[in-house]
């Protein structure tokens, strides 16, 4: 905090006594057929555990981008290890730690479709039955314009503007002022210009979208967010699909 330029630095433990939402599972909300989501609480900055490489941990806010990498540089974090899980085999054989106590097996959801007694009535009777494993690789975005999020609190009118690079302002201002703000929805104007890159991948909800906000209130002044690409960020912080 005494790094040239900070205005200020925030944890989990900083944003418990603002009784802010968590992040949770886009399919448990929208309750997909068929399939069964265990709870998965993400906070907006963890105070337990540590879930994933490249979850954000603290915030810092400066008066510079400069100033700002070099306090988050000075970071320092205190860790008990915990046994990873690397692949979908590991997390399958019950290897290595359960990421949600809610899914001890890593199970995210099991997804039924189809009839399942003509299905093995049709393989019963066949003359040969052949198995094969099919693998999707795991998919990481590389977007051309990185994440990135501007916020700014209006104290006069008690409310938030988000700038953000996203696939649909909708459901990011319901979820970012009903579910984690936990405000009125009329109190978030949420706006995405031209975008450079999405592939589903900026259709999600991220943390640094609600903390900009959080941060701008708490500050009193705008606050920016951009995706780091030098360091490998948006690869270890973006949300990946397949696989």
């Amino acid at each position: 905090k005494a790094r040239p330029g900070v205005i200020g630095i925030l944890t989990g433990s900083d944003l418990r006594p603002l009784n802010l939402g968590v992040l949770t599972t886009a399919g448990a909300k929208i309750g997909w057929k068929g399939s069964d989501f265990p709870d998965a609480p993400k906070a907006l900055l963890p105070t337990d555990k540590a879930r994933f490489a490249g979850e954000a941990l603290a915030v810092v806010v400066a008066e510079t981008k400069a100033a700002a990498m070099d306090a988050a540089e000075r970071v320092r974090m205190s860790f008990e290890e915990l046994p990873p899980v690397g692949t979908l085999d590991a997390a399958a054989a019950g290897q290595g730690s359960a990421i949600w106590q809610s899914a001890p097996d890593n199970r995210a959801f099991e997804w039924l479709s189809g009839n399942a007694d003509a299905t093995e009535k049709a393989f019963a009777a066949a003359a040969h039955v052949v198995s094969v494993d099919v693998v999707q690789n795991t998919l990481v975005c590389n977007a051309m314009e990185p994440r990135a999020a501007l916020g700014i609190y209006d104290a006069r009118n008690d409310a938030y503007t988000l700038h953000t690079c996203s696939q649909g302002v909708s459901s990011l201002r319901e979820r970012i002022a009903v579910d984690l703000l936990k405000i009125p929805r009329e109190k978030l104007r949420v706006l995405t210009p031209d975008v450079g890159g999405g592939f589903g991948m900026k259709a999600q909800l991220y943390a640094e979208q609600a903390l900009v906000l959080v941060a701008a209130k708490m500050f009193s002044r705008p606050v920016k967010w951009n995706g780091d690409r030098v360091r490998s960020e948006e690869h270890t912080s973006e949300l990946q699909s397949r696989e």
